[in-house]
């Protein structure tokens, strides 16, 4: 019976060894500042080097308002710029208070890469609010003569709590049958995944597994892959109810096995998290009849952000090299950025005289701090003023003016179109600002932070009054106008009353 039970339990292990490399990877999942009724901007970098460009992945936001009861979906989009040539973003509305939590999932078409909910509390019976997918899973495709449709899997979900791993599959089926008949089959049902990050990585693996053959019961079991070996490390909790199973293990047990370590580990994940069915007969015959795709499930890195709680980001390091130069001279801006927070900023420019220009990233690590530059040429003799402009969401920050000098030599006439003349007044502004430029302008644009046009001018118009183009009256933050088509022309601050 003891070769029956291996038989089993080592076709689990193989459960999310396949394929999990190919899922995507996510990296510097971070956001913007929450201001009340404001907006939320959030982004990801993924990266995907199996399945490239990466512009074939598709990443998803779920956030939630209500403490992770219902989670809606915001599609995120490629960036592409230089700083952001593999970050996605989007950006959805903060309440007027309380506390946003939100998690990230990338899917290529296989295999996703996902956060999750985080099960604060330690919920049993667990939820599916408290679960992220861990894969797409149709139904009808078991394999190898399936005695029932119990075999049938439709999906599996992780969770994770400060102290346990959480799992869900779902069947074709009202139920979870453990075998068929006093001599079999019996069926065994497994979540499996490994430590990405230990050196037995490609050995071991593990699984919280739903079987009963006699003395061997469910529970969370060690799997060598290779010494055809298995090891119950711990106790686990099991429900079904209907087609629904779900388990939970303790993440002290895994991390108790020096096998398992280093937990936690650096790369935030775990690979795996993929269900299997399997079934035996006395004749010791092991056979797979349904499985889930692989995916990594990242642990503890469900972001959470409480609305109007921020430290303003810091500014240092500001300069231009070299600060004196001729009409021909590359100037080259630079200015460090750091966010206790970790927030990202929403506004991240540079102002030179009366032009605005976005700066480019040279990571996206804002707590550590982040490099920012822009390389610019082509400007007239003569003193011009610069100044570097950042907010986080909600707070605003900039550096004092500065002075570059360009000298007689070189290029002397400015050799690139600066577009259009413009003029605002007040900015920063509470309820209307005031425009001037030149009347061969034939339409002007308004743009939010995340880049997303929220009103346009067909004519001439001497002032914006904060409205969309619906008449709503959008919320105080970054905007930037420019002419439609073209560059960045300026910055405008609207503040709250």
């Amino acid at each position: 019976m003891r070769a029956l039970t291996s038989g089993l339990l080592l076709a689990a292990a193989t459960a999310g060894s396949c394929l999990a490399w190919t899922s995507p990877v996510l990296r510097n999942v971070c956001n913007s500042a929450a201001d009340s009724g404001g907006t939320v901007v959030v982004h990801a970098d993924c990266i995907d080097s199996i399945r490239p460009p990466v512009e074939d992945v598709a990443l998803t936001v779920f956030y939630s308002t209500d403490n992770q009861e219902i989670w809606q979906q915001v599609p995120m989009s490629l960036i592409g710029q230089p700083g952001y040539e593999t970050t996605f973003q989007c950006a959805f509305p903060a309440p007027d208070s309380g506390t946003i939590y939100y998690y990230v999932r990338g899917d290529n078409g296989t295999n996703f890469g996902t956060q999750s909910p985080f099960n604060s509390g330690d919920a049993w019976p667990v939820t599916d609010n408290l679960l992220a997918e861990t894969a797409l899973e149709g139904t009808g495709d078991t394999i190898n003569d399936p005695d029932g449709e119990w075999l049938d899997l439709t999906s599996c979900a992780m969770g994770y709590s400060d102290g346990r791993f959480y799992a869900r599959m779902t069947n074709h089926y009202n139920s979870w049958p453990i075998r068929g008949s006093v001599v079999g089959p019996w069926y065994l049902y497994s979540v499996g995944f490994w430590n990405s990050d230990a050196a037995t990585r490609d050995t071991l693996g593990y699984a919280m597994v739903h079987v009963n053959i006699l003395t061997f019961t469910d529970g969370l079991f060690e799997l060598n892959r290779y010494e055809s070996t298995y090891t119950r490390i711990g106790d686990i909790d099991i429900q079904t109810s209907g087609n629904r199973l779900i388990m939970r293990c303790d993440a002290s047990d895994l991390a108790a096995r020096p096998g398992f370590q280093p937990w936690p580990n650096q790369c935030g994940y775990l690979c795996g998290a993929k269900g299997d069915a399997r079934s035996a007969n006395l004749s010791l015959q092991s056979l797979m009849h349904d499985s889930t795709n692989s995916g990594r499930f990242y642990v503890d890195r469900t972001p959470r952000l409480v609305v109007g709680q921020n430290q303003s980001p810091v500014l240092s390091l500001s300069g231009v090299d070299p600060d004196t130069g001729t009409g021909a001279t590359d100037f080259r801006f630079h200015v460090h950025y750091v966010d206790a927070d970790t927030n990202l900023p929403v506004l991240r420019a540079l102002i030179v005289d009366a032009d605005t220009y976005d700066l480019v990233p040279n990571g996206h690590r804002y707590g550590a701090g982040v490099t920012y530059v822009r390389t610019l040429g082509g400007f007239e003799v003569g003193p011009h003023e610069f100044r570097f402009a950042f907010s986080d969401g909600v707070s605003y920050t900039s550096t004092a003016p500065d002075t570059l000098v360009v000298t007689g030599g070189g290029v002397v006439e400015s050799h690139t179109d600066r577009g259009p003349a413009f003029s605002v007044e007040p900015n920063p502004f509470v309820d209307r600002v005031r425009f001037r430029f030149p009347r061969l302008v034939r339409a002007v644009e308004i743009l939010d932070a995340a880049g997303r046009r929220v009103r346009t001018f067909r004519a001439p118009r001497e002032f914006w009054d904060g409205r969309d183009s619906d008449g709503q009256q959008l919320p105080s933050g970054v905007y930037y106008l420019r002419e439609q088509g073209g560059p960045l022309r300026r910055l405008l601050v609207k503040l709250g009353r």
